[in-house]
């Protein structure tokens, strides 16, 4: 039986048909299967930066924590010499790995800071000079609170965060400030 023209017509739509179909399911099932891979892509990349957030918040937080024995050290002995601002400093960045150095100021001057070597520089420093850490200097002393600021160009050069933390001193307001 010969095939007549209307029936290979017939059969050329239905393979041709058949074929778009398939080419359309092929599609379709891909950008599923690569909506799946980003969508787990991301949950991982949400998981591992949510890690590294928890490790960060530790580090500040045990840092914070650390810093806080020197709070209290001046706020009972106010007029602490520099030798005993040192040996202090010197134990707190024995075990602090994220502290690169360590300021106290009496009301918005530095006056002490360690380790000295590059940092002798910034000794004598009047915050209200420095129109990029003053507004961090000012919360901090308003609000009573240690608060982490930055990151901020670091006046001896390259970039940080820095936590502020006032001290109250039993005869003060916060610490130089009466």
């Amino acid at each position: 039986m010969p095939v007549t023209p209307t029936k290979r017509r017939s059969t050329l739509i239905a393979t041709i048909a058949t074929a778009l179909l398939s080419l359309v399911a092929f599609v379709l099932i891909d950008q599923a299967q690569v909506m799946g891979f980003r969508q787990a892509e991301r949950s991982r990349i949400a998981d591992h930066l949510g890690l590294i957030r928890a490790r960060l918040e530790s580090q500040i937080n045990q840092t914070l924590h650390l810093t806080r024995a020197l709070n209290a050290y001046v706020a009972v002995h106010p007029q602490l010499s520099r030798d005993q601002f040192n040996a202090i400093c010197a134990q707190i960045l024995a075990d602090a790995r994220i502290i690169r150095n360590i300021g106290l100021s009496r009301g918005y001057v530095l006056t002490y800071v360690y380790p000295p070597g590059n940092n002798r520089a910034v000794i004598g420093l009047d915050f209200r000079n420095v129109p990029e850490q003053l507004p961090g200097v000012q919360k901090t002393l308003e609000e009573g609170q240690s608060i982490l600021v930055g990151p901020l160009q670091l006046i001896q050069g390259g970039n940080g965060l820095v936590a502020r933390t006032p001290v109250y001193a039993s005869n003060v307001n916060a610490y130089g400030h009466k």
